[in-house]
């Protein structure tokens, strides 16, 4: 696990980045599951980790999760929730979930559906639980979308309707991803200095 501490901004907001490479020895002994609810769970264990040492830091979970926000590894391990109103102490918000359950939209196309596996994944204290009286005097999630726009999208042959990736079959497509990306909304309001 590789930490790096650096500050952004002028206001001197300090982040703390994790990064860690998970390698599976033996890939033909463990099944894709087994791997991906691992992964999973070293997740968890590192926010957990994190909240321990500062339970007033914003964690955020992101990245090619390789499972859809509605799998157990997800759902149920992560405890990533669907709806803000679901989201405990101890819980995630997963704003992709009903991307993909109830919008049928996904990051990519794989056997002629749509999955979402590149998700960012936050803690509670970055959501406004009251929808009436909104605070922004902290950074804050707004609002997330699928970044999907006509000259990521193959438009014909046998991917036509999916991601443009880069090569397929050992053919260079001139594409960007087999991926999608997506985008996170935070907001917070300027301090007003009279």
């Amino acid at each position: 696990m590789y930490m790096h501490k650096f500050i952004i901004g002028k206001e001197g907001i300090r982040c703390q980045i994790i990064v860690e490479k998970i390698e599976v020895i033996d890939k033909k002994v463990m099944k894709k599951q087994e791997n991906t609810e691992l992964k999973i769970k070293k997740e968890k264990l590192v926010k957990d980790s994190l909240l321990r040492l500062n339970p007033e830091m914003k964690v955020f979970v992101m990245g090619d999760m390789n499972d859809d926000p509605t799998n157990a590894s997800m759902h149920k391990v992560l405890k990533a929730k669907a709806e803000i109103s679901e989201v405990g102490a101890d819980d995630m918000y997963n704003p992709w979930y009903n991307i993909l359950a109830k919008e049928g939209k996904g990051t990519l196309f794989y056997s002629g559906s749509w999955n979402l596996f590149d998700q960012i994944v936050i803690t509670p204290n970055l959501l406004n639980r009251d929808s009436k009286n909104k605070d922004y005097s902290s950074l804050k999630f707004w609002k997330n979308h699928i970044f999907h726009r006509d000259y990521l999208i193959q438009q014909e042959g046998q991917y036509k309707g999916a991601p443009l990736r880069t090569k397929a079959g050992g053919r260079w497509l001139n594409g960007y991803s087999d991926h999608l990306p997506v985008v996170m909304y935070l907001v917070k309001e300027k301090s007003r200095k009279w």
